[in-house]
């Protein structure tokens, strides 16, 4: 049976970028597209956008923070900081998330599938500016899902988190 691949790509809205990746690769070839720095695999797949959570308790800001760059999600105040994205993963398999964010200084983002800790994000570098003009692109993290339907990825900071596009 031939390996499928997945994509929570990134997607224009009003004309600009936003949101994240999730990509279920076949080969390490597909897996060294989706972690080239500040650029998304080019896949087919599925979106959602960073404002499109399921809860939350971040603050999306449409003007602020952009400098001409996409709105997003930032810290609303309360710590710990939490989104949740209640997702319809389309087959079972491994998946790559990464995140388009902005940062200065580290912010790790606490990732879980299904109230299961799978890692942390947004660790290993910061960008020119917090406005979303500077995000980049973060190092992926594997999902195994072990079904296809609904899972919920959740994303926990300790501190402040990341301006996440």
């Amino acid at each position: 049976m031939k390996s499928m691949c997945f994509l929570l790509k990134v997607k224009k809205v009003f004309g600009i970028v936003v949101m994240a990746i999730l990509v279920n690769c076949s080969s390490v070839a597909d897996t060294a597209i989706a972690q080239q720095d500040s650029l998304p695999p080019k896949r087919t797949g599925f979106e959602i956008e960073s404002w499109a959570y399921d809860r939350s308790n971040f603050t999306v800001f449409l003007n602020q923070y952009r400098a001409g760059g996409p709105p997003m999600i930032a810290y609303g105040g309360t710590i710990p900081a939490s989104v949740e994205y209640d997702i319809p993963f389309p087959a079972a398999g491994k998946y790559q998330f990464a995140m388009l964010a902005a940062v200065q200084g580290k912010r790790p983002l606490t990732v879980f599938l299904d109230n299961k800790e799978i890692g942390k994000i947004c660790s290993e570098k910061t960008t020119k500016s917090w406005n979303t003009i500077d995000a980049q692109w973060f190092a992926p993290l594997e999902i195994e899902i072990d079904k296809e339907g609904v899972h919920t990825l959740k994303l926990v900071a300790d501190i402040p988190p990341p301006h996440l596009v």
